[in-house]
């Protein structure tokens, strides 16, 4: 498994990990240029982003934008649907977004692994996240949410 990000969240990760003595089954780096990015991302199943608010500096996920780079690349995208990915999941279709309820942890993992070992729910997942995309994020699409946007200010 490969994680690739320098979140607020990476030293703790790093940690766990050895904790759990599954440190060496993972790929941890701080980050990696455009091409191994999609590179990882076209060998992936599953494509993560869960960011949630951080209290200490005040920031988010604006966007997501990963979250269509997952789908292009061929992986299902899984986020928590939270602040910016709301945005990608307008539908559920689009991705597993059932990650921001309040089950235990290893409820969700369950999920996780019984969608990734169903190819067909997986391609279905994929198909639906890439209709969102050329639906959604298209420029004309994005210019008009602009304008509406503007109009109600």
């Amino acid at each position: 498994m490969n994680i690739v990000g320098d979140g607020p969240e990476y030293d703790a990760i790093v940690k766990r990990a050895g904790e759990l003595g599954v440190d060496n089954r993972l790929e941890i780096r701080r980050n990696a240029d455009d091409q191994e990015k999609y590179r990882l991302m076209q060998g992936a199943d599953l494509g993560l982003l869960l960011s949630i608010y951080d209290e200490n500096t005040g920031g988010y996920e604006g966007f997501g934008i990963v979250m269509l780079e997952y789908a292009a690349a061929g992986c299902v995208p899984v986020t928590n649907g939270r602040h910016g990915m709301a945005d990608f999941g307008v539908t559920l279709e689009g991705a597993l977004l059932a990650l921001n309820d309040n089950r235990p942890v290893k409820a969700h993992a369950a999920d996780l692994m019984q969608s990734a070992g169903d190819d067909a729910l997986m391609q279905l997942k994929l198909s639906h996240a890439r209709t969102l995309i050329e639906e959604m994020y298209t420029w004309e699409r994005v210019g008009e949410r602009a304008a509406e946007a503007m109009a109600g200010m």
